[in-house]
């Protein structure tokens, strides 16, 4: 090579595997053979940048919003001259998924594991990695990431998911674990999420009630944090009714056929869809042997009115039939009253509620018993809501003091009669006119008695 000439020399470098950053190439002249020290070389220094991919995805909280400006970091390995945290926003992953929450890091392609952490004020960080269990989907220039989860919930040990149903109703939800209510809560949106750090179980049960629709779903509690939980809840009343008439009484029939394990809400409605009251199964409550099967009837006939056990239920009375086999059996009832009755006058016992095996029993006042003020939860809107342990016909009565009375030679009216209180009961005032009737035939017997001694 002549120093006279100027010569162009040519590198190529060729990274190492897994090795990326600037190349720094320098030479060095040398005089061994015709080079001297003033030989000059243009040497250009060339930067090698490797492939890279964009690592992707969204953070969201446990209610699946998404969550903005939360940091995203590149925690191993350590790379120079990349960006390594970036704050997530509203964006458009390379798949075209849109929403908030979203984050892209661009690094380059390598064999090895990357790791990062997501955190936010006011939530737990979260760690997550390019191994399997993160990855939803990968392509030759990107990753996407399944759904990640901020929350104030220790480990993220929460369950969540979304809730579709066709109204607005507010859905009451029961969290069961290990035969126990863990938690319940009232949700008036579409989405939900329980904490359970303080309760982590092997397997969890959902309970989702709205009246006249219910379902229960169980999952296991080995992976937290659970979400996308589906919660559709369906219709309760599988059987159309049946309508009776029986004389001046107008009578709707219905059987029911709910899960033991409680949480149900059952309208009771006419067929015309006149709503007479409910009846709420207590979740956990109830020890039956298999599903609960119960039929109930809404009586309607104005003659209530003029009874002395019914005249205080709006002119309807509700009668309900337990046809399973049950060691426990605890309901709320709600059921219709006059307008004018009100909390303090059962508290005064001047309207009771009657219970009897049968509308015929109920009538002529041979009930079983009484319910009594403690157990009456509620009085509001012309509705009496109650807790009961028993199956029966059900009345709202008003007994005057005169007719109680003449109780007293069979039993205290507010007591629970063993048979028929005889004199006194009889409706419409006969009983009176009867026991006046046998007194006077007393009296007349026994002073024709004296007057032939």
């Amino acid at each position: 090579m002549s120093p006279d000439i100027p010569q162009t020399l040519y590198v190529q470098v060729t990274p190492e595997p897994d090795q990326w950053g600037a190349c720094n190439i320098e030479i060095k002249a040398t005089d061994h053979s015709n080079l001297s020290e003033i030989s000059r070389f243009a040497v250009a220094i060339h930067e090698f940048i490797p492939e890279t991919k964009t690592y992707y995805g969204f953070v969201y909280n446990e209610y699946f919003m998404g969550i903005n400006d939360v940091q995203v970091n590149l925690v191993e390995p350590e790379i120079q001259s990349y960006s390594t945290a970036v704050l997530t926003n509203l964006g458009t992953g390379p798949n075209g998924q849109t929403g908030d929450g979203y984050f892209a890091i661009n690094l380059p392609v390598s064999n090895e594991i990357y790791s990062f952490n997501a955190q936010k004020t006011g939530y737990k960080s979260i760690s997550f990695n390019t191994g399997s269990e993160f990855i939803d989907s990968e392509t030759e220039n990107s990753v996407f990431f399944k759904p990640l989860y901020l929350s104030d919930c220790k480990d993220n040990q929460f369950i969540s998911g979304s809730i579709v149903q066709s109204g607005v109703e507010p859905v009451d939800l029961y969290l069961i674990a290990d035969d126990t209510i863990i938690s319940s809560k009232e949700i008036r949106g579409d989405q939900f999420s329980f904490c359970v750090s303080h309760a982590v179980f092997d397997s969890y049960t959902i309970i989702a009630s709205i009246p006249d629709a219910y379902t229960s779903i169980g999952f296991s509690g080995s992976t937290f944090p659970v979400n996308n939980v589906i919660i559709k809840p369906r219709p309760i009343k599988n059987i159309d009714p049946i309508k009776v008439i029986d004389g001046t009484v107008i009578i709707t029939k219905r059987i029911i056929e709910v899960d033991p394990i409680g949480g149900q809400t059952i309208i009771l409605d006419e067929i015309n869809g006149t709503e007479i009251g409910i009846i709420e199964i207590p979740v956990l409550t109830n020890e039956c042997i298999e599903n609960i099967v119960m039929e109930y009837q809404i009586m309607r006939d104005s003659n209530f009115n003029n009874n002395f056990y019914t005249n205080g239920s709006d002119e309807t009375i509700v009668q309900t039939n337990l046809q399973s086999q049950c060691n426990q059996f605890v309901v709320e009832m709600e059921i219709t009253i006059e307008n004018s009755v009100r909390l303090r006058d059962f508290r005064s016992g001047e309207y009771m509620i009657y219970v009897a095996d049968n509308r015929s029993d109920l009538l002529s006042g041979k009930y079983n018993y009484t319910v009594e003020y403690s157990d009456i939860i509620s009085v509001s809107g012309g509705k009496v809501r109650f807790l009961t342990e028993y199956s029966g016909v059900f009345g709202v009565g008003k007994v005057s003091d005169e007719e109680c009375l003449d109780c007293s030679p069979c039993v205290d009216c507010d007591q629970k009669p063993e048979g028929l209180c005889f004199v006194g009961t009889v409706v419409n005032g006969f009983g009176h006119f009867y026991m006046w009737l046998l007194v006077i035939l007393y009296v007349f017997m026994y002073r024709i008695r004296i007057r032939f001694k």
